[in-house]
């Protein structure tokens, strides 16, 4: 149902399971996460993330965002 892409500079497994657990979409969303240390711009990372993609909603976000309320991925 929904992709989620973000970059980071190393892996970041923590915000990988933030936005699994808090979107309420177990099976149905997909993280797209990009190690770039600079090789790439944003832009080029948001791209690939929208060609790489497997749904149609696509969600572009930075790997420092929480979000507070559980379940936004079904909305």
């Amino acid at each position: 149902m929904i992709s989620v892409v973000f970059s980071t500079r190393t892996d970041n497994q923590k915000h990988i399971n933030h936005l699994k657990h808090s979107s309420g979409l177990s099976k149905n969303i997909e993280i797209l996460q990009y190690v770039n240390n600079g090789e790439y711009s944003l832009t080029e990372i948001y791209n690939k993330g929208l060609r790489d993609s497997k749904y149609d909603i696509v969600i572009f976000c930075h790997d420092d965002i929480f979000f507070n309320k559980d379940g936004w991925g079904k909305k």
